[in-house]
């Protein structure tokens, strides 16, 4: 009966032209998502003139949104991780809260967001040719054509995707060498990708640790080992002792929303339909490789839980790096199968059902294809902020008035969260 209420939330929510079209998914995005990826690489041709930095992601809102990135970019290099700021929040702000970051990726998402998102999307999907000669080269050029011309690349590359890109970069030569047995080639990737995000390396140490106890060997967390020690060194200074430490750690996983705990702004968690719709694919192809293969894929398995306790649970990554975790766990269980009918359940796993998120609107209940994007221009809005905010003197403090966003982190700002960041970047490169 509980399915049977589900089902008819679907049909009150998209109607049943609604749900023809979520049934024919599949089928639409494998004709549109090449025309389209086709089309916004085009757009893209403007960035071979060189100007990376007067472009901001390919999204307006996501690329607004990512000046929160630039602003904390700025500030780590001007004042260092253990210096202060003037200038970020109320003022006299501890950029050790900010050790979460890893500063290569943040430093060449601020010089070059869109530059960094085709490179390291492309590196990403490039990376699965690893599988070069331990894969029938048909299967591989078939599993990569379905990679290339999927939902999760296209909305990764063009949408949601940041900085963390560069970590991902190296997760499917982390997953290989997981499942290959080879430690040292495990150990390399997953400590470049150390360089880059330290979500990545987080998703890449829950895999060893269920991989080691899989296979009863201490080697997979071993590998993890070089990854984990860099990503601690972001936090531990000389004048570091335990206590600091452990604060530290507990405000960036209330900022992240990894915990609950004595936090003034909760992250809401998924809303049922949205969850249905994304999370089905998944199951679809787990039951396929299971049924076909005759075991289920653990690591696939593994994933999911992952998933799961990121939504549903405790929140440590944004949705996005599921979606690239699921995506890379895909291309291994299609690299490890002989079967070639379970393609066509990989199909459904690499393009789950995406709802308005083309248009940063993740929580909405509208059903798209991809649209055409290209890289959003952002210095004629910086330049125009630069004038608006003239006549405030270098150094001075302005006062900006909200409701109460009565404990709801997405409700913080009155809803202007992203618009907001375009003043508060521009205001503090001028130490306002």
């Amino acid at each position: 009966m509980a399915y049977l209420y589900k089902f008819r939330l679907l049909v009150d929510q998209f109607g049943w032209l609604g749900l023809v079209r979520i049934i024919c998914y599949p089928v639409t995005t494998l004709v549109i998502n090449p025309i389209r990826l086709g089309q916004t690489m085009w757009r893209c041709r403007v960035l071979l003139d060189g100007r990376w930095g007067e472009y901001l992601h390919f999204n307006p809102q996501m690329g607004l949104s990512s000046l929160f990135y630039w602003t904390a970019a700025a500030n780590l290099y001007h004042y260092g991780r253990s210096g202060r700021s003037s200038h970020m929040s109320l003022g006299d702000f501890d950029l050790r809260q900010l050790d979460h970051y890893s500063l290569p990726s943040l430093y060449m998402y601020w010089g070059g967001s869109t530059v960094l998102l085709l490179t390291g999307m492309g590196a990403w999907w490039a990376g699965h040719l690893i599988w070069w000669g331990q894969s029938d080269p048909i299967r591989l050029a078939v599993v990569l054509a379905l990679t290339l011309f999927s939902s999760t690349f296209f909305v990764n590359t063009f949408v949601l995707q940041n900085y963390n890109v560069l970590g991902w970069m190296f997760f499917p030569v982390g997953l290989f060498g997981l499942i290959t047995g080879n430690w040292l080639l495990a150990a390399a990737a997953w400590l470049a990708a150390s360089l880059g995000s330290i979500t990545v390396v987080f998703i890449g140490a829950a895999l060893s640790l269920a991989w080691s106890v899989h296979q009863g060997s201490i080697y997979p967390m071993l590998a993890i080992t070089p990854a984990g020690l860099k990503l601690l060194s972001h936090f531990i200074r000389v004048e570091t002792d335990w206590s600091e430490l452990r604060h530290r750690a507990m405000v960036i996983m209330k900022a992240i929303g990894m915990t609950r705990a004595k936090v003034k702004y909760r992250y809401e968690k998924s809303g049922e339909p949205i969850w249905m719709l994304q999370f089905v694919p998944y199951l679809i192809f787990l039951a396929a490789s299971w049924w076909l293969n005759g075991r289920a894929p653990f690591l696939y398995l593994v994933g999911l839980m992952i998933y799961v306790v990121n939504q549903k649970v405790s929140r440590f990554a944004d949705i996005q790096s599921m979606y690239m975790m699921m995506a890379s766990l895909t291309v291994t269980v299609l690299m490890t199968s002989a079967n070639h009918w379970i393609l066509l359940s990989g199909w459904l796993a690499l393009s789950p059902l995406f709802t308005d998120i083309y248009r940063g609107n993740i929580n909405k209940f509208i059903l798209e294809t991809p649209p055409v994007l290209g890289p959003f221009p952002i210095r004629p809005l910086l330049e125009a902020m630069d004038r608006f905010l003239a006549p405030v003197p270098d150094g001075r403090r302005v006062l900006l008035a909200f409701a109460d966003p009565q404990e709801t982190y997405y409700r913080v700002f009155d809803g202007y969260r992203v618009l907001i960041e375009l003043p508060i970047y521009v205001a503090s490169r001028r130490r306002i």
